[in-house]
């Protein structure tokens, strides 16, 4: 009978956890880069569907604000370089495509106000993901501090809205 090797059981274990863990922190972070970039969709949608340009501004703004928070999330917490930022200022690179599925397309019946509950719908699954990812994950305190201001500033947007 083969003695068992514990310090070989004990590596294998170790490794194949940390494997699991960073897909799982990939996953995490893909799903909530794609719920910042349907809300940063959303806004842009709004944008245009407003007469207005103060609310236009402001919209747009918001637009602006959830595609930072997408990068910065992918430039402080991505582990590969699978996210870059075009001459116009856009997110391009190999993020999952499933997000660009799940926009909210504004047809003629559609109203301010329906675009409006959509948004908050949307920013209400990305504060979500804020939570999932905290909650898989235990980042350092720099990451941690950049996640939860991220968070509380879509939470206010809510809020406001």
């Amino acid at each position: 009978m083969n003695a068992i090797n514990s310090e070989f059981f004990h590596k294998k274990n170790y490794e194949s956890a940390a494997k699991e863990r960073e897909i799982l922190r990939s996953s995490d972070l893909d799903k909530l880069v794609s719920a910042l970039l349907v809300c940063m969709e959303n806004y842009e949608q709004l944008a245009a569907a407003t007469p207005f340009p103060e609310l236009k501004a402001i919209y747009k703004h918001y637009a602006g604000e959830r595609a930072d928070y997408a990068a910065s999330l992918y430039a402080r917490l991505g582990q590969d370089d699978r996210l870059s930022i075009n001459e116009e200022g856009g997110i391009i690179g190999q993020l999952k495509p499933a997000w660009a599925g799940t926009l909210f397309t504004n047809t003629e019946s559609d109203d301010t106000n329906s675009l409006l509950n959509h948004i908050i719908n949307n920013e209400l699954s990305a504060i979500k993901k804020y939570d999932d990812y905290l909650r898989n994950h235990i980042p350092v305190i720099k990451d941690l501090n950049l996640l939860v201001w991220q968070q509380e500033s879509i939470k206010q947007v809510v809020t406001g809205l």
